[in-house]
């Protein structure tokens, strides 16, 4: 009930906050260092003949600086949260003797971050850890196990805001929320007025115009944007039709897998790409699609909240366009809410930290710090970067740049909470979903065999998992439900 309380305040404040007039941002002034006053005093003869000493010069030793490592997986607002750090290194993090060193990998950054810490490479502080798996293998530092009063104070901050199922993990807490991310669809209006279409209401007219759109302009614009992304399958194409499907792919009500819903909008995806109407599926990474939407050559790509800063800051938009909530499969309409992400911020790796001196312990928390400081996440809001837990940033921040898609995506009303699911955590054998998917979108297999494979694989690894004492399953299962 606080989450849902919180979520609605939130919502109170940005719907508030949108009614203000956004203004163009600025770089900040610099600070004005006024000079001392010049007094002019008569001197005696005595006095002017006077030596002074000059004060004796001391030359400090320079401070030692511990280099902190941040695996950065944040590809949408990574050039306003670079800048900050770049800013904070230089001042704040330098006096402290503290620099962020950040690698940063969207694409697949879960993924190639777990192949290092298998491999023993551990970065001192690391997103995606809300992970059961990750707890399980120790690498998750539990954060109220860190003395450092501010530290305390800071998660003190967001109590209000835990996320069941990944604040807290098997009694160790991993992160702290950062923010919530709906789903929803970008739209290149200038080619859908160049072409002659209006906006869809329904999957088959987005794929009509996106295969009219790549027709009608002799191949030049696409309809659809594709991505290598290990994501785009579950997040771009499931996660944004729970509004037509009233479920995800797990269902935590059942405690089991079906992926039968979502045939709609696999085989129209299909549809798109065998057309030859979607752009990067093959070879190109998510910000690379998102570039070329920018660029004006893509009618329709998912977008998570945080685009909105991609398209008005990392790749500023070409060309004129929206955020409208993603179409239905069916006539009547989205019959059911949409999902946002409840996304926590990163976590502190538990190797890095206690296998490390007191001083570069010490910096990791002061780095932390940092990337969860309000300042820090005021700055990202500001920017089209992310929607808060904390409502007083909100209400207390001005969007500095006029970001007009903003407003409709910052609108929840319509949304509940995305559904926690296990995948990362059961014993799968075989191919994941994403991959047996891309198949039948490239033609290869229908959707039919695709489902019946992935059920009874899932299914089974879902059941191995429940079995096993050390896999903490009932985090997954609990009642849910996206009915309007």
């Amino acid at each position: 009930m606080k989450k849902l309380l919180a979520l609605l305040l939130a919502l109170v404040m940005v719907v508030a906050l949108f009614a203000c007039t956004a203004k163009t941002e600025t770089p900040a002034p610099a600070t004005e260092t006024k000079p001392e006053e010049t007094k002019t005093e008569t001197k005696t003869e005595t006095e002017t003949k006077t030596e002074t000493k000059p004060e004796e010069t001391k030359t400090e030793e320079p401070k030692a600086v511990e280099t902190v490592t941040y695996f950065c997986t944040i590809g949408a607002y990574l050039d306003t949260l670079q800048k900050a750090i770049d800013e904070w290194n230089a001042g704040p993090g330098a006096e402290k003797g503290v620099y962020i060193e950040v690698t940063s990998n969207i694409n697949d950054g879960s993924t190639a971050n777990e192949i290092l810490m298998q491999a023993g490479t551990f970065h001192d502080i690391t997103d995606g850890p809300a992970n059961q798996a990750w707890v399980l293998n120790g690498w998750v530092k539990d954060l109220m196990s860190i003395e450092d009063p501010e530290l305390q104070e800071l998660i003190k901050s967001y109590e209000p805001y835990y996320i069941p199922g990944k604040t807290f993990i098997n009694g160790i807490m991993t992160s702290l929320p950062l923010e919530v991310v709906p789903i929803k669809l970008a739209v290149n209006t200038d080619l859908l007025e160049k072409y002659g279409y209006e906006l869809p209401k329904t999957v088959d007219e987005m794929v009509e115009i996106a295969n009219g759109i790549y027709d009608q302009s002799g191949g030049e614009s696409f309809g659809w944007g594709g991505s290598t992304w290990s994501a785009m399958v579950r997040r771009l194409l499931f996660k944004a039709t729970v509004n037509s499907t009233g479920r995800l792919y797990w269902d935590p009500n059942t405690g089991t897998y079906d992926f039968s819903p979502f045939k709609k909008i696999i085989e129209a995806y299909a549809d798109m790409y065998q057309h030859g109407s979607v752009l990067g599926l093959d070879d190109l990474g998510i910000d690379e699609v998102r570039a070329q939407f920018a660029a004006g050559k893509i009618a329709f790509f998912g977008a998570p909240a945080y685009d909105v800063s991609v398209y008005t800051v990392q790749f500023p938009a070409q060309c004129n366009w929206t955020v409208i909530d993603f179409p239905a499969y069916d006539e009547g309409g989205a019959q059911y809410k949409g999902v946002y992400l409840d996304r926590v911020g990163c976590g502190i790796c538990a190797p890095a930290y206690d296998n490390s001196t007191p001083e570069h312990q010490k910096a990791i928390v002061e780095a932390f710090k940092f990337l969860h400081s309000d300042e820090l996440n005021a700055r990202i809001y500001a920017n089209g970067g992310m929607i808060p837990y904390k409502p007083e940033l909100i209400e207390n921040t001005e969007v500095l740049v006029d970001i007009p898609q903003w407003a409709p995506m910052a609108d929840i009303r319509n949304y509940t909470s995305c559904p926690l699911f296990p995948d990362s955590v059961i014993p799968l054998e075989g191919d994941k979903f994403q991959t047996v998917f891309l198949e039948v979108i490239y033609g290869n297999m229908t959707f039919e065999e695709a489902v019946e494979d992935l059920n009874a694989r899932y299914n089974a690894a879902a059941e191995a998992a429940k079995a096993d004492p050390e896999i903490n399953m009932d985090l997954y299962i609990y009642e849910w439900s996206a009915a309007k």
